[in-house]
């Protein structure tokens, strides 16, 4: 009996034991919780006083947006542009999609193209043209502005194209003036390069020049041989130089001969002094006698 009396009291024991390790563990968890409330209470608060200042710029993003679109007017989307070297422009969209063309007589209705450039929503400007011809499901397009040589081929192929009847003037005077800007600077380009062309040109022409002179001065071996003109093949400096050994040799040779005939000359001289004294030594021959005188 006494054996139950104290197993019985240590169950107790160790009962009250475990349920005040839970009591702690139940309010330390009560604790956390309460704490990780009390942060999220105040972060919901936090959120709730930024919320306004978020709406505010909500709005005037919005308000934004739609002043950027307005002025734009309709706008129409072709899937399948095509163009060609000059520029011209054909699309999928035509009468039944709200592209007409201009009444006979009339000016045709110009049009603003943009091109998707890939790059998430963005797009680029292409320019505006005009609608010269409008079927049911197909239309052809002309630039309006200056289309320089190579442009098309630097125009974005992804599709679709927006297609827009009005552009706003402040937009359109920006365009206008890049347009203006980038034609002067590709004048400018063109007429550098052009120049450029030319001073290459001239270059290869003097290279020409020169190397014809070094072969007039040089030689050409390739040239064929002329008795007349030996400098074609020798080389106005191998000619010359022969030349002008040839007449040092010549001048020696002459110069021997006007020692010789020199010398001849003083032995000539010599001998006409010696025979004119020889003949005043000679004696007088007596007159000859006549018939009378006998």
């Amino acid at each position: 009996m006494k054996i139950y009396r104290i197993i019985f009291s240590s169950l107790l024991v160790i009962g009250g034991i475990a349920a005040f390790y839970f009591s702690i563990r139940s309010l330390d968890t009560q604790s956390s919780w309460s704490s990780e409330a009390n942060e999220a209470q105040a972060a919901a608060e936090q959120a709730a006083e930024g919320l306004p200042a978020l709406r505010a710029n909500e709005l005037q993003l919005t308000n934004e947006l739609r002043a950027a679109n307005a002025g734009f007017g309709q706008v129409l989307t072709a899937r399948q542009p095509q163009f060609d070297a000059q520029g011209n422009v054909a699309l999928d969209i035509g009468t039944a999609d709200g592209l007409a063309a201009g009444e006979a007589g009339a000016a045709a209705p110009v049009v603003h193209l943009f091109a998707p450039t890939g790059e998430g929503d963005a797009s680029v400007y292409i320019g505006p043209f005009s609608v010269v011809q409008a079927a049911e499901r197909s239309s052809q397009l002309a630039p309006t502005f200056v289309v320089q040589p190579g442009e098309p081929q630097t125009w974005p192929v992804a599709a679709p194209w927006r297609v827009r009847y009005d552009v706003p003037a402040s937009r359109a005077s920006q365009f206008e003036t890049l347009d203006a800007s980038l034609v002067t600077r590709r004048e400018v380009l063109g007429n550098r390069r052009n120049t450029l062309e030319l001073r290459r040109q001239s270059v290869a022409d003097a290279q020409d020049t020169l190397a014809a002179r070094e072969r007039a001065l040089l030689g050409d071996p390739d040239a064929p041989e002329i008795s007349d003109a030996p400098e074609i093949k020798a080389g106005i400096i191998a000619a010359t130089t022969a030349e002008e050994q040839d007449r040092a040799e010549r001048l020696v040779e002459l110069d021997q001969l006007r020692r010789a005939v020199k010398n001849a000359s003083d032995r000539l001289r010599a001998a006409l002094a010696e025979n004119v004294d020889l003949a005043g030594r000679l004696p007088t021959a007596a007159p000859p006698r006549t018939a009378q005188g006998e």
